[in-house]
């Protein structure tokens, strides 16, 4: 390994990361949060619930896809 190409040279380069994969980690999360909303609008929080994996879990059209 060449030590020109060691991360630790470029400052700032572990808090870009962590910028970074926050951007491409945290709206997943968001829809896996908001996946749980018991009420059907996602603006209103309504409980947690599974009922929409129930739903989609029951559809035979998807299983069967």
């Amino acid at each position: 390994m060449n030590a020109d190409d060691d991360v630790r040279r470029y400052p700032g380069f572990g808090l870009f990361s962590a910028i970074f994969f926050a951007y491409l980690y945290l709206p997943i999360a968001v829809v896996v949060f908001y996946s749980f909303n018991a009420n059907r609008i996602v603006s209103n929080w309504g409980g947690f619930s599974l009922h929409w994996y129930a739903t989609a879990l029951s559809n035979a059209n998807l299983m069967t896809a």
